[in-house]
């Protein structure tokens, strides 16, 4: 029955009512928390960018990555970023990525060790904080 639906925002016309109704809820919820302009520019972007159709996770992807590319606006994009991380045994250490140690900010954040995108501000904020429950045993809250 699922093979009625060639994609997520396409349903063939000879599929039944109930399973139209059905797909359509189903995208309701699966979008609910994203406005219609963040979804219909993420399908946008994915299609400009590949040669087949997005799947749900392709577009709620590219609408989160566009949430980051926002909240990074505060960040000066000139600037240069250090990464710095710490072990678990509480060495400290500086990234170095393509014989680079210092970023601009979209470096640092499209950075494979960045897996969340986050900015060097929010970057450095989580830093110090592990930092402090490593170094110093205390619960930060």
């Amino acid at each position: 029955m699922w093979l009625m639906a060639a994609w997520p925002l396409v349903i063939k016309p000879n599929a039944s009512e109930s399973f139209q109704i059905a797909k359509i809820q189903e995208l309701f919820k699966t979008y609910k928390e994203y406005s219609d302009e963040e979804v219909a520019a993420a399908f946008q972007r994915w299609t400009d960018e590949h040669e087949k159709f997005p799947t749900t996770k392709n577009i709620i992807t590219e609408i989160k990555w566009a949430r980051a590319r926002k909240n990074t606006k505060r960040v000066d994009p000139e600037a240069r970023y250090n990464m710095e991380i710490i072990a678990d045994d509480g060495t400290e250490y500086m990234v170095v990525w393509n014989g680079k140690a210092s970023f601009t900010l979209e470096e640092f954040v499209n950075m494979p060790r960045n897996k969340e995108h986050l900015d060097p501000e929010e970057w450095e904020r989580r830093y110090r904080i592990r930092r402090k429950q490593i170094l110093y045993g205390k619960s930060v809250q």
